[in-house]
């Protein structure tokens, strides 16, 4: 059956107004065409313009989810031994993710060996057993985890707290934590604070996807919505294969539609210093095509 894709492309839009104009883009998507909100994805070069991308759509658009960076509300420090005893906490033991379970439990009980800890007759079984008998009926995440992760040891027989290393790591856990959360909050995200928002982190995504374009080689949706194509991102300014580096993201985002594509080079992005913003990726602005219309906020 034909479907009658929409192309779009937005110059004009300024770096003020694009969430407001992705947001749109979303609800049109799910509102007028009947378009499922996990077949939507929203693209951008680098990383590092998605935490604060993905916060704000959260914030703008709460009647949707967000699968993306910048949200979970506790560190994410793999280095961080407190790290890994939190995926424990905050995931159910269902058979389908025995096997990750497992990994950790036998990264939490290596760390502690390095740590010099000796955990008596506990092995990952065992120390997985003892983490899903614990009941903690907190609803505040990082109380939930404090109790739980001070039940656990209990049960393990082990104070952490004698251990210089183990002791460091759990105030930086839960400093950091609580100073991201802050972020999130001041961002206007709702529930940051809640157990079930730091269970989100490890739930099956569900929501709008929100990645790099290199994150979603391989991966379809019925609608891709890029932003930030901008020449010094696509492709990057250090990149030595300039124009074909750009071309190659600019075929991998749009094939990742299956029906609209909305391509969007926000105005007023500021390079710093004296050199100005952004401007559009010369692989589009050298490309002629017939955009449809419908991606402009006019």
């Amino acid at each position: 059956m034909h479907y009658p894709s929409l192309i779009t492309y937005n110059k004009v839009i300024s770096k003020a107004n694009l969430v407001g104009e992705i947001v749109r883009l979303v609800r049109h998507s799910t509102q007028v065409l009947g378009i499922e909100a996990n077949e939507i994805c929203v693209l951008a070069p680098q990383w590092i313009h998605l935490a604060a991308l993905t916060r704000r759509l959260v914030t703008e658009a709460p009647e949707f989810a967000f699968d993306g960076p910048g949200m979970a509300p506790f560190s994410r420090d793999i280095e961080n031994f407190w790290y890994t005893v939190a995926c424990l906490a905050l995931t159910e033991p269902p058979p389908s993710i025995y096997l990750r379970r497992m990994r950790w439990a036998k990264e939490v009980l290596t760390a502690l060996s390095n740590a010099g800890v000796v955990a008596h007759r506990i092995d990952q079984k065992s120390f997985l057993k003892h983490c899903n008998a614990i009941q903690v009926t907190e609803t505040d995440g990082l109380d939930y985890l404090r109790e739980f992760f001070d039940s656990l040891f209990r049960r393990i027989e082990i104070d952490y707290r004698v251990h210089q290393l183990l002791e460091e790591h759990h105030t930086a856990f839960f400093d950091s934590s609580l100073a991201r959360i802050g972020k999130l909050e001041r961002e206007g995200v709702r529930d940051s604070r809640d157990i079930a928002f730091f269970r989100r982190v490890f739930q099956e995504r569900s929501g709008i996807t929100v990645s790099t374009i290199h994150g979603v080689k391989g991966a379809e949706f019925d609608v891709v919505i890029a932003c930030t194509l901008l020449e010094g991102m696509v492709p990057h300014f250090s990149d030595p294969e300039g124009l074909t580096s750009a071309r190659k993201l600019l075929y991998v985002t749009g094939s990742r539609a299956r029906k609209n594509l909305h391509l969007i080079s926000e105005t007023g992005r500021q390079k710093g210093g004296r050199w100005g913003e952004y401007l559009p990726t010369v692989a589009l602005e050298s490309y002629a095509f017939d955009y449809d219309e419908e991606g402009f906020n006019e």
